[in-house]
């Protein structure tokens, strides 16, 4: 698993790019799996994205897009986030965690 932080910038829209491996560096098949991102806090969930369509699935090359309405209902601050996916098998793993700062935008 990798330990990765990130941030987001109030209203604006964000794409996150993933190259997911395995512990040996092997890229992970994404075929028939989804991708589920979530930021929250403890067990409350500020924001979660699910993805099933992947850039190159076989290369374990995806992204997580966020829209800037995504924003709207979440304060600034530090939260936690993971990166689960759910493979063909129905198999849960989580591939990717941190922390999600989300700050203010300075131009409105």
């Amino acid at each position: 698993m990798n330990y990765v932080n990130l941030t987001g910038i109030r209203g604006d829209s964000t794409t996150f790019n993933f190259s997911l491996n395995d512990c040996n560096g092997v890229p992970l098949n994404l075929s028939g799996a989804e991708l589920t991102m979530t930021i929250g806090y403890g067990s409350f969930q500020v924001l979660q994205k699910n993805i099933v369509d992947h850039v190159i699935p076989e290369s374990g090359i995806t992204y997580v897009q966020i829209s800037g309405n995504d924003w709207d209902n979440i304060p600034n601050g530090t939260f936690d986030y993971d990166v689960q996916i759910t493979d063909y098998y129905n198999q849960i793993s989580t591939v990717m965690r941190g922390l999600f700062y989300i700050e203010e935008d300075v131009t409105r």
